[in-house]
Parts: C-alpha cells; structure tokens; sequence
C-alpha cells in the first residue's frame, strides 16, 4: 500500500490522504517549553491541520491528509493558559483555518469558536491567520464585527489575480469572486489590514496573464503582499505541465509584485493618516530608537516621544497613526493606555 501511494506521488497525480494524519495537537505556551511568564508577547495556536483542497502545485494533503479540526474545549483551555502566562495576542493557526469544524459536521465552526474564545472576557486579542475565500462567510464576518478582542486583519490567500491561471492552480474561485470577498470586508472594516498571498512564474503564465493579474490586483484595497515565486514540488501535477518560465522571466515579475506591494503598503498608510488604532507594544527598538509595537490591522509602527505616558512593552494602547517615511512602519502618538 505504501509503495501505491509513493508511485502515485512520483506520478504526480494529485489526491487527498483519506486517513488524518494528525491525531493530537501540540500544546503551546506552557512554562516547561516557554520559560518565564509574562516574557512573551504573542503566541500560536494551532486550531486545525490538514486540508481537502486540491491545488495542482501543493503536495499538503497527501502529506497531511485530510482537514482536521482540535477539539474546541481544547482550544479554550489552551487560551487560558497563555492568558496566565502573561500573553498579550494569540494568533489561531492552521493549515486551512476556515475549515475549522467542518468535520466536525459545523460548517460555520470558526465563528463559532471565536465567539466562545471572546467570550472568555481574558485579556487576549486574537488574530486568524489565512482564511481561503470561500471560506469567509457572512456569519463569520458577523461574528467577527461583534468580537472587539478579535484584531482587524484578514489575510485572505488569492494566488493569482487572472482566472486562467487560477484555473491550471486548481483554485475553487475566480477574479471576480475573490474580489467580492475583499470588497465585503473592506466594507465592513474600512481600516482593516488585508493581506494576499501571491504566486508568479506558474507554469503557462504568459505575459498578458501576468499584466491581467498586476492590474487585477492594484484594483483592489490591499494593504499588503506576500509574494512567492513558483518552485516545482515532485509529486504535483504543476510540475508536468507544459510552459515553466525561465529564472530571469519570474524574477522580473516578481519584481515588480514586489513594487506594487510597496505602493500598497504606502496607500494603506495613508488611509489611515490621523486615525486611532490599537497597538500591542514591543520590545524591539524602531529606527529611532523608540519602541515599536503591531497594530489589530497588522500594520507595525514606532511610537513617538512621550512626555506625559509611559508605554512599555506586553501593553495594549491605543495610539493615533501618522505615515512613516518608507511605507513598513508608521509613526504613532500613544494616547491612553488600555487595561488588561
């Protein structure tokens, strides 16, 4: 049987394990693994693993086998526990978190999770790591908006912005309905950070395929990028398909991803000139030598010299935001601190 599926991975024919691999889920934050409480700022934990998609360039579910989901008594405990260990953010992971729950036959289990976790009333927030498309649901928006300790960010993976080419990555959505999704949130949440994950060089992207997807993706109220280049993964179907780019074709384009993300990262900035976001404070210096802290939005920024306030590192404050000079960090003013 084994051999099977090893010559079904060379083959490079693409299928789900039927069985999870994943029968326990590792606990983070407890003080034999984390040394002194209250030394961390933020920690994970991870609320699902595996995944049933099917896209042609990922070897994750014959790998990991099919989505998971931990037990949602689990997951509270746990919360507790870094809550008393002086955690001030928790990010929730997995390798598609908004599968949380669906074998547990609850199509709508991530929000419900995160409204037992807001519920705890600990003096947490939380942040969710990439939600695929369709996978961001009106209930979970809902559940989301009525959630103050959940953070303003959303990280929701595209791929690709031309709908040929997502078709080839065998990705379940189009353009067009992944631009409905962000329009959505960024109209519920109009200074909420959203980020995008984004190949290029996939095979068989032609220069007019590329040049839909820049444009495609300028068009949209991104906040920032993370950009990757395609590397073949034996046992993918991406790597028997006709039309690999060459190194210095994907590295150009990549390039220019690169750019457009820093102009979007400046715009994002921008938008948010004067307004108050909340800030979890850091240890770690900025360039002028003050702390620096990350925003619920996800944007990092320095805090200005403070004359009457004394902000320190693990605390929550809110802040007024002033755009910085190169678009990765921005300047904020600490206005009054938040209990917790």
């Amino acid at each position: 049987m084994q051999r099977h599926l090893s010559d079904r991975r060379l083959a490079g024919e693409l299928w789900v394990a039927e069985t999870p691999r994943t029968s326990a889920f590792l606990g983070h934050g407890h003080k034999e693994r984390s040394g002194t409480e209250g030394a961390r700022t933020r920690a994970t934990l991870k609320i699902q693993d595996g995944c049933n998609e099917k896209c042609t360039y990922c070897i994750i579910p014959s790998v990991r086998g099919m989505s998971v989901s931990r037990e949602p008594a689990e997951i509270l405990a746990e919360a507790r526990h870094l809550a008393s260990l002086g955690y001030r953010e928790i990010a929730l992971t997995g390798v598609n978190t908004g599968c949380f729950g669906h074998d547990l036959d609850h199509d709508e289990g991530l929000a419900a999770l995160i409204d037992e976790l807001h519920a705890l009333d600990l003096p947490l927030r939380y942040r969710l790591n990439s939600l695929e498309p369709r996978t961001v649901t009106e209930t979970l928006l809902d559940v989301i908006e009525a959630s103050p300790s959940f953070c303003r960010h959303f990280h929701v993976p595209m791929q690709h912005g031309d709908s040929r080419i997502l078709k080839r990555m065998g990705r379940t959505y189009e353009t067009d309905f992944y631009c409905e999704v962000v329009e959505r949130i960024h109209a519920r949440f109009p200074t909420a950070g959203i980020g995008a994950d984004l190949m290029v060089g996939f095979p068989g992207e032609e220069e007019e395929h590329f040049e839909s997807s820049h444009a495609f993706v300028a068009s949209l109220p991104l906040s920032y990028l993370h950009v990757f280049t395609y590397s073949e993964r034996e046992g993918t179907p991406a790597t028997r398909m006709q039309g690999h780019l060459d190194a210095r074709t994907k590295q150009e384009r990549s390039r220019r991803l690169h750019q457009l993300e820093e102009r979007l990262r400046r715009d994002f900035q921008s938008r948010l000139d004067s307004q108050e976001e909340v800030m979890l404070v850091e240890s770690k210096p900025g360039p002028a030598g003050r702390l620096t802290g990350l925003c619920s939005n996800y944007l990092r920024a320095e805090l200005t010299e403070c004359i009457d306030l004394s902000p320190r590192a693990n605390e929550c404050w809110r802040v007024q935001l002033a755009p910085g000079s190169d678009g990765r960090l921005a300047i904020a003013q600490a206005l009054s601190q938040i209990p917790g």
